[in-house]
């Protein structure tokens, strides 16, 4: 009888051994890791640093507006804000609206003393090695001392997917 409750006692403390290693696996394992669903119904593994899961937020959009081509892109680099001369440029914000038009756009804040003029500039678009995918012309208004304003493009090539971009002067 007592070999009985010995060895009882050591399967159960076994048992739960193995629960918690086998825990620990699955928590290191999916923390590293992201499961997405894509339209098909596959699931699609992300273990991308530079991958943001926006797939909420464009659900949620495609709810409420009942566009169902609407997609954000999804690059982290992409999102980052950085400088363009003196203003601060951040928010950039790329999404697909239709089957064949893109959006971009991201705010650019004037943090000094004095009004910065406004003028035409390009949008590069690239991919993961730096090459250029497109580079679009655009322009913003004046930006007044600590304001800001909008830089925004559209196009019919798709730049969804790009990785990083850059604003530069229409001179160069």
């Amino acid at each position: 009888m007592k070999k009985t409750k010995i060895f009882s006692l050591i399967l159960v403390i076994v048992g739960i051994i193995c629960c918690s290693i086998g825990g620990v696996i699955y928590f290191l394992t999916s923390s590293s890791e992201e499961v997405v669903h894509n339209d098909s119904g596959a699931e699609t593994v992300f273990d991308d640093p530079n991958y943001i899961d926006r797939s909420e937020e464009e659900a949620a959009i495609k709810e409420s507006t009942g566009n169902s081509y609407y997609k954000i892109n999804t690059s982290y680099q992409f999102s980052t804000n950085r400088k363009y001369d003196s203003l601060e440029l951040t928010d950039p914000f790329l999404v697909q609206m239709a089957p064949n038009l893109y959006s971009f756009s991201c705010i650019l804040r004037n943090n000094s003393d004095v009004n910065y003029p406004g003028q035409a500039v390009y949008v590069k678009f690239l991919d993961e090695d730096g090459k250029v995918i497109a580079k679009l012309e655009t322009n913003f208004f004046d930006v007044p001392a600590h304001g800001n304003t909008t830089v925004s493009v559209n196009s019919a090539f798709n730049i969804l997917n790009a990785y990083d971009f850059e604003v530069v002067p229409k001179n160069t």
